[in-house]
């Protein structure tokens, strides 16, 4: 089961393409980061635009950690949810 997670985690597998989270929504929201981001890098100067950049690559570090984290907890939840329902059934 470790495997799966792992794989989902770092993207061998894509359960989004089939559950509406690859959506207009999303792809919105990334373009206009990736506007922001350009607009500021344009008007730091180079040592300014260093520094936001060592920002965002912490920020980007920490980020991955913590929705992998999120990601190991909820699915940990679902796979209990499951066994319980499927447990609940036999003792019916």
């Amino acid at each position: 089961m470790h495997g799966t997670i792992a794989a989902l985690w770092r993207g061998e597998l894509h359960p989004e393409m089939r559950s509406g989270m690859d959506n207009a929504e999303l792809r919105q929201a990334e373009k206009e980061l990736d506007a922001c981001r350009e607009e500021m890098e344009a008007v730091l100067s180079e040592e300014q635009e260093r520094v936001f950049m060592k920002y965002l690559s912490a920020l980007h570090r920490y980020m991955n950690e913590s929705d992998e984290q999120a990601f190991y907890a909820g699915f940990s939840m679902a796979m209990k949810l499951t066994a319980e329902a499927l447990l609940g059934a036999e003792k019916r």
